[in-house]
């Protein structure tokens, strides 16, 4: 039968990582993605469960979405210290100015 070629583009550290487990199960990469076929075609599904980790991860996009949640985290941070700040000095302020009516009280009992 007359083989049809096929790229795929592919990671290269998964690259690297699926050369080597097709190496130690004692076959090379072609034949693992033709089996691979074969069964899907079989089965009429994917012939295993796939979950979240087993999706292909752009590192880059990772990178970003982590700084991001950094950046959120970091601006409610900044948020809670700013308010706490002007809380304080709100604080601050009535006390001095409490303090003051007590002292004109006291002046004015003199």
């Amino acid at each position: 039968m007359e083989n049809k070629e096929m790229n795929v583009a592919m990671n290269p550290k998964l690259q690297d990582k699926f050369n080597t487990v097709c190496e130690d199960l004692g076959m090379d990469p072609q034949e693992a993605i033709n089996i691979f076929a074969q069964k899907m075609v079989n089965e009429q599904a994917v012939p295993f469960e796939i979950n979240e980790n087993d999706y292909p991860v752009d590192e880059d996009e990772k990178k970003k979405e982590m700084i991001v949640k950094i950046c959120k985290v970091t601006g409610i941070v900044s948020a809670i210290v700013l308010v706490s700040t002007l809380v304080g000095k709100l604080i601050v302020h009535l006390a001095k100015k409490e303090i003051r009516k007590e002292e004109k009280k006291l002046f004015f009992w003199k």
